[in-house]
């Protein structure tokens, strides 16, 4: 689940380090990282209520918008899209080690979040608009799976746990 503070005072002190290099390495990483954390949290609560803590598709659509939102707001600031896009890899796959789940929420999880990266690439006007438009259409093709290799056959596509 995505609740930052829950995550934050639960971390080990090697844990809270580790955040802190990477932020300390990025600073202008940081603001664009909260805004997009609290944007993401803010969209999902508005359009799934608390659903968005299952695995369902609303859990599906909440990785691949953090991600989305992620590398947008990083562009707004870099102007670099590659840059954007491995940020918010960096940042989630911290977060996903972090916040453990059961592997095969995990790998859904980053197999999601890999999608909203890969969404992000195919925009051409950057605006939040645009990327939850995008993200709507995603959303209509996603894929019920129960095994880790099933996702596998959905490469670049949301997948759910059913």
């Amino acid at each position: 689940n995505m609740n930052l503070y829950k995550v934050i005072i639960g971390l080990s002190y090697r844990q809270i380090m580790r955040l802190s290099w990477v932020m300390m390495l990025n600073p202008l990483c940081i603001l664009p990282t909260l805004r997009a954390t609290q944007r993401t949290i803010r969209i999902c609560n508005k359009n799934y209520g608390k659903e968005h803590h299952g695995n369902g598709v609303a859990n599906a659509y909440r990785h691949a918008l953090w991600n989305m939102l992620l590398c947008y707001q990083v562009f707004l600031v870099t102007k670099n899209k590659e840059r954007a896009m491995k940020w918010a890899k960096t940042i989630t796959d911290l977060y996903e080690k972090i916040a453990p789940n059961a592997p095969i929420e995990n790998a859904m999880d980053l197999h999601n979040n890999k999608t909203g990266r890969i969404l992000f690439k195919s925009i051409t006007q950057y605006t939040e608009e645009e990327i939850l438009i995008v993200l709507e259409n995603e959303v209509e093709r996603a894929k019920g799976v129960t095994t880790i290799i099933a996702m596998k056959d959905h490469e670049n596509q949301l997948v759910y746990l059913v």
